[in-house]
């Protein structure tokens, strides 16, 4: 009914070309509409830990709360760093220009905070940053701000009455007069117009000073400077200067601009002495060796720092600060390293502070030359664009002095910033670069193989048509749900491809073959080909198996769907999605193609001299020879690797870019010099029957709740030292925020602290808009760690060690951890794990599918195994090489999952088939290799280099995850091409769809006498364990005098057994539905006495004896009922031999007379194959019968369909008739005697059992013996073949006799 549907669906291809045609652009739309930037055309992808969080989760709404009342804790740091020079006048400078455009143009900051925000303690300059100065009249001043005015000053020149002498307009400035006025207009001045950069402000304010407007690049300073310095007309009198704010006294005319830095820069680091070891800033804004400094960017709760709308304007400041500077990027290592190269010159009073870098310097950023600088291979040339180079006279370097710069070690400024913000905007952008550059090659690189193999394009054309629209319509579903694409989600492509394509090769291989068939079929034939038909066979012959397979693999992403990780759920749904596609592609849009696309189709002889041919052929040869070393070689290793899990590790790290890549460069000068940009927030609560103290106070603002705290920060920060926090690997913590900080700075220690002060340093924290430790409500008290994490695992111990520290500290306060890193480890694990875990659930449901697929829980189990063999040996190779499982190294095992159950299946699917035509499961599994291996080989070589491409990737966790894949791919490729044959050489299997072609109800299997006492479903298995064969009329089942090794049933039609006597045929009978014959040739291996052949069209079910062995290991319940039905076939076969016998004697007179010695032989003893234990079962379930020497069994009080057999003694069989006796056997301890039904009389006669010596008989009831086969069932099918046996030996020894007595 399935194969009739697709079969009629498909007469209408154009129908299904059109429709699918349209609904490709439909997905079409909504993938360019929904899963690409509409402005820049890039896919979007969603590489924040979002798709990998439990939003239900209370971890989650903890974070939720905790970011809404404390805002966004992802930060990013900006460090600058100088070793040769330190922090001096131009690097601060440079920080606040960086820290006012950061400001400007960021959107989302509420906090950029530098060592330039930091206030004095109480003191002098009391409030104001470190680098205010006291001046003339208590007025503290900014240095920055000082040198600022100064150097405008100079730049402008003086005014023009100090030139000629005159006082005119202008005005004769006397030094001390001057220095009062400059106090007085200080006075006069707002603080925050002195530096805005520098002065207290509310965090967020914007200002501009007059000085960056003047500098910004809009409106260059230094070429208006200059033409002032040029014209006298261009000059401002005193009283201009005055007006303006510049406040210029007549001695610094008398300075030069480097006299004026050098003093400002000496007072600069003057001050950064004082920063030495100050607890606010040492680590975290500033470095310990005062070399490094760095702004700490905040972002509200309601933006992404890692979106492009922030990276991006931050990464153009850089770039606008790379060109204020006048640099060159320098490459010293390719792609990753530059230096920032200033034109050797000698800096003029023109030229500004800007230009005081002397020194290369570099920035680890990526792009372009400035405009300004051209490199030149001769004489430097000016480059036209250098007009807009702020000021800045053309520069060009030459190759020599490139190289000269390229051979310097020094790098004395350099510019970095780091943040989990970057690292997943830069991880997002190379995924993105990724899918750009490695896809569209791994495609290439596919079509290549597919094409060599094929050995024509029109042929790869199908089954790269249909992955690519399954994959189109994949994504369109993902858009049109509204869904993203994130760095799990990203591997469904990949899976679609892999999977889907083995199932368009599976039909292009079969279409092939049917067409080649068909071919030869006309050969002598004027017909032309009917393609048409040629498809129709094709979807025949794939759909159910085809189907079945997809049916399997979906099942198994399926399972993924019952994660609570939205990453992995939307993994199952969209690869299940894509595979469903593909499998209805396969059965509709191709066929419709193959209608009308001409594809070339290799003739049988050119394959002869084929290497893949070559290569199976001796596959087939030594798989043949070593089967059952090959089976035990993959369980040997198959459990050696798997040792390997032992030391398999869940760790998902962020830092899987190139140690020499930008990200990490910068990365690793922030946390070597400063701190790390992991953070852990720490949210404590008080108890809610302690909200209000005794005396009303906040358990949360007392004395102590800062000791405790306080205790906390000290075991903290002795991590150096032998404690707990030193055997987590992989963790350094380098700074906690917390308010003990603040007070023990402020108070000089902690000593005799009170309730009273907590709650006023609180307080003035809140008023002063200082840092937040606790929220609005006052319900929460926040504590932040930055440290140092390598990977998610380290985070958690932390975490876990934290849990049992903190109540013995802060007992009275209860403590959660949060924050994005907390959610980001935790899911990164969770997904892992989850990965894990799904997969082995993915392996369960597809055994539970395989174990019905082949109707046994034991064919289900080897069916899985080469898929198992897959996932163990990639899971214990991690193990073995210390490889973690991370995010997207997990995904690995359900793309081999998919693979590994797609090719057992199209193995196994047309091993079925081929063994029904030979009749022999070595031989079918054999003769299944070239037909199955073929494409498994093409699909995985082409797919394997598709994936080993992602080496190209720059990204480390891609680079594994396509040499993993890779590998993992090859070893299910060796798995069905040598393990999968050989376990089916030695069990054989059946599948459900042969199950369900089997056309069996109660009443025809209650007809076949072999099916007595089965259900159904028992005999179908029954059937399907042996083999059928379709005779047409008058085609020969076996001919008189073959060697029958086979019984036959007949299934359908009808058979005519005949005798050959010379030319001349009789007919012996005509069998029907339902008979069973030719069982002694099953057994015996007698030569065929008749022939057999069809009257008409006719079905047979052929049984051997290795189907039987097969059935009883398998199936032993069936078996025993199998072998008990066909034990009472022999038994009725034995007694009408029997009376022929007697019949002959009275006949010819010879009744009476004793042949015992001639025929009477020892048969098999029926325990000889059972073991002691399993004796004593049997005997034990039975009935003892003892006989006293001469005594005769009485059989009236006997069961009918009991079975008797000797215990001990010897008895005699006889039968006696009109006064005398006739002996017909003696049997001895271990053999059958008979069934009990034999020993009634019939007639004039009766069968007896006559004790020679004293015996003991066993007599089991068919009661006893369903009784034991419900305990025992291997036993009793066990016993019930050697009986079968004994009785066919039985039946001969009868034969025998009835010859001779005839």
């Amino acid at each position: 009914m399935y194969t009739r549907f697709f079969l009629q669906l498909n007469q209408f291809p154009k129908l299904i070309m059109l429709a699918a045609l349209l609904i490709s652009f439909f997905f079409f739309d909504q993938v360019r509409q929904k899963l690409f930037d509409q402005s820049s055309g890039e896919l979007i992808i969603d590489s924040t830990v979002e798709p990998f969080i439990e939003r239900s989760s209370g971890a989650y709404q903890e974070f939720l709360e905790v970011r809404d009342a404390f805002g966004n804790e992802d930060v990013l740091v900006v460090a600058l760093h100088q070793p040769q020079t330190g922090v001096g006048l131009d690097f601060i400078n440079t920080l606040a220009d960086i820290s006012h455009e950061v400001r400007k143009n960021i959107p989302g900051v509420i906090a950029v905070t530098s060592l330039l925000d930091i206030p004095r303690p109480p003191g002098t300059c009391s409030g104001k940053s470190y680098f205010h100065t006291l001046q003339p009249g208590s007025v503290c001043v900014s240095l920055l701000e000082r040198y600022r005015h100064a150097r405008q000053c100079i730049l402008d020149g003086p005014p023009a009455g100090i030139e000629d002498g005159s006082q005119g307009e202008s005005m004769a400035f006397d030094p001390v007069e001057g220095e009062e006025e400059f106090e007085a207009e200080l006075d006069a001045l707002p603080q925050n117009e002195l530096d805005p950069s520098l002065d207290e402000e509310p965090e967020g304010q914007e200002t501009v000073s007059e000085f960056r407007e003047s500098e910004s690049p809009e409106a260059p300073d230094t070429e208006i400077l200059s033409a002032q310095i040029a014209s006298p007309d261009g000059q401002r009198t005193a009283e201009e200067l005055r007006q303006a704010g510049w406040l210029c006294t007549e001695d610094l005319y008398e300075q030069d601009e480097q006299e004026i830095h050098a003093d400002f820069d000496r007072k600069i680091r003057t001050s950064m002495e004082e920063l030495a070891g100050n607890p606010l800033m040492e680590g975290d804004l500033v470095s310990v060796d005062l070399k490094t400094a760095a702004l700490v960017i905040r972002f509200s709760s309601d933006v992404l720092p890692s979106d492009s709308e922030i990276q991006e304007p931050l990464l153009q400041v850089f770039e606008e600060q790379k060109t204020k500077l006048g640099i060159l990027e320098k490459n010293k290592n390719p792609g990753f390293r530059f230096a920032l190269v200033k034109k050797d010159s000698q800096p003029g009073i023109g030229e500004g502070f800007l230009q005081r870098l002397k020194q290369p310097a570099w920035i680890s950023e990526k792009s372009l030359l400035p405009s300004s600088i051209s490199i030149n291979k001769g004489t430097p040339e000016a480059n036209p664009s250098s007009s807009q180079n702020n000021g800045l006279e053309d520069q060009t370097i030459t190759l020599d002095q490139r190289k000269n710069l390229e051979d310097d070690p020094e790098f004395p400024l350099r510019i970095a910033f780091a943040g989990q913000s970057r690292q997943v905007f830069e991880a997002s952008k190379l995924i993105r670069n990724d899918v750009k550059t490695i896809l569209p090659l791994s495609l290439l690189l596919i079509i290549i193989v597919l094409a060599l193999s094929f050995r024509s394009m029109r042929t790869v054309t199908v089954p790269l048509l249909m992955v690519m629209l399954g994959v189109l319509w994949t994504a369109g579903m993902l858009a049109l749900i509204g869904d993203k694409l994130n760095l799990v989600t990203m591997a469904c492509a990949p899976i679609v491809i892999c999977v889907g394509s083995a199932y368009v090769i599976k039909l292009i291989n079969e279409y092939q073959m049917q067409y080649r068939e068909a071919l030869m079929a006309l050969t002598h034939s004027e017909e032309t080909l009917d393609r048409q038909r040629v498809v129709e066979n094709t979807i025949a012959k794939v759909a159910v198996p085809v189907s079945v397979t997809a049916l399997t693999t979906v099942s198994g992403f399926a399972a993924l769907m019952v994660s609570p990780i939205p990453a992995v759920k939307e993994l199952g749904l969209y690869s299940s999605i894509g595979i469903i596609v593909i499998n209805l592609f396969a059965l509709t849009l191709a066929p419709s193609i193959l209608r009308y696309l001409q594809i070339p189709v290799p003739s049988v002889f050119s394959l002869q001299g084929d290497s893949m041919n070559f290569l199976l052929g001796f596959l087939k040869k030594w798989i043949r020879r070593n089967s059952k070393q090959i089976i035990r070689f993959w369980i040997v290793f198959t459990a050696l690797v798997a040792l390997g899990m032992i030391w398999l590790q869940i760790n998902s790290s962020t830092r899987s870019f190139p140690e020499d890549s930008p990200v990490i460069r910068d990365l690793d000068l922030v946390e070597n010099e400063l701190a790390g940009t992991d953070t852990l927030r720490l949210v404590f609560r008080a108890p809610e029957e302690k909200a209000e103290g005794a005396k009303g106070a906040n358990p949360l603002k007392t004395a102590k709740t800062m000791l405790g705290l306080e205790k906390l920060q000290q075991w903290l920060e002795q991590q150096g030292s032998l404690n707990e926090l030193s055997e987590i690997q992989g963790l350094q913590i380098d700074k906690v925020y917390s308010p003990v900080t603040y007070l023990d700075y402020y108070r000089s220690g902690m000593d005799r602290l009170t309730d009273t002060e907590v709650e006023r340093f609180f307080a003035d924290m809140r008023s002063n808009e200082g840092p937040a430790f606790l929220d609005e409500k006052e319900q929460l008290l926040l504590v932040t760690m930055r440290m140092r994490v390598s990977g998610s695992t380290a985070f958690l111990e932390l975490r876990e060690l934290l849990k049992e520290k903190i109540p013995r500290m802060l007992p009275h306060l209860s403590v959660s951890f949060t924050g994005g890193q907390v959610l980001t480890s935790e899911s990164a694990n969770n997904i892992a794990q989850g990965q894990i875990q799904s997969v082995f659930l993915a392996l369960a449901v597809i055994f539970v599918i395989l174990s019905s697929l082949f109707l046994s829980w034991k064919m289900g189990v080897i069916a899985l195994f080469p898929n198992i063999v897959a996932v163990l040996i990639f899971f214990g190779t991690m193990g073995w090489l210390s490889i973690p499982i991370g995010v997207t190294i997990s995904v690995i095992a359900a793309i081999a999952l998919g693979i590994g159950v797609d090719d057992t299946i199209h193995f196994l699917s047309h091993y079925n088939e081929t063994a029904k035509h030979l009749r022999d499961k070595r031989e079918a599994s054999m003769a299944t290799l070239p037909h199955v291996v073929r494409p498994m080989i093409l699909t995985t070589i082409a797919l394997s280099a598709g994936f080993i491409l992602f080496v190209l990737s720059d990204m480390e966790s891609q680079i594994l995850f396509g040499t993993l894949t890779a590998f993992t791919l090859v070893v299910c490729l060796a798995t069905d091409m040598t393990f999968l044959p050989s376990v089916v050489m030695e069990t054989g299997m059946i599948t459900v769809w042969d199950y369900v072609g089997l056309k069996f109800n109660k009443e025809f299997v209650q007809k076949i006498d072999l099916f007595k006492n089965m259900s159904v479903r028992e005999a179908k298995i029954a059937t399907l364990m042996s083999f059928t064969v379709d005779l047409k009329e008058d085609e020969v089942l076996f001919r008189q005098g073959d060697m029958g090794r086979e019984m036959f049933v007949v299934l359908d039609g009808q058979i005519r057994i005949y005798l050959e006597q010379g030319y001349e045929t009789t007919e012996l009978a005509l069998l029907e539905k339902g008979t069973t014959f030719g069982e002694m040739g099953l057994f015996r291996g007698a030569q065929r006495s008749a022939g057999a052949v069809a009257s008409q069209p006719s079905k047979m079910l052929v049984i051997n004896h290795d189907s039987l062995i097969r059935l009883r290991k398998r199936n032993p319940k069936i078996a025993a009922k199998l072998f008990l039905n066909l034990a009472m076939r022999l038994e009725n076969s034995y007694r009408q031999t029997n009376q022929k016998i007697l019949d002959g004697l009275v006949k010819s007179e010879n009744f009476g007379t004793d042949l015992k010695g001639r025929f009477n032989r020892k048969f098999t003893d029926l325990f000889s194959d059972i073991s002691e234990k399993n004796q004593k079962k049997w005997i034990q379930s039975s009935t003892r019968i003892p006989m006293t020497a001469e005594g005769i069994l009485d059989a009236i009080e006997l069961d009918q369909n009991s079975w008797l057999l000797m215990l001990s003694g010897k008895i005699e069989i006889r039968c006696f008739r009109e006064g005398s006796y006739q002996q017909l056997a003696i049997r001895n301890a271990g053999d059958l005697l008979c069934r009990a039904e034999m020993l009634v009389p019939t007639g004039d006669s009766k069968i007896e059992l006559h004790a020679l010596e004293a015996s003991e008989i066993l007599c089991i009831t068919a009661e006893q013996l369903e009784m034991l086969q419900r305990k025992e069932v291997r036993l009793t099918a066990q016993w019930t073949e050697e009986l079968v046996c004994v009785l066919s030996d039985q039946v001969e020894e009868a034969n025998t006799y009835l010859k001779f007595t005839v």
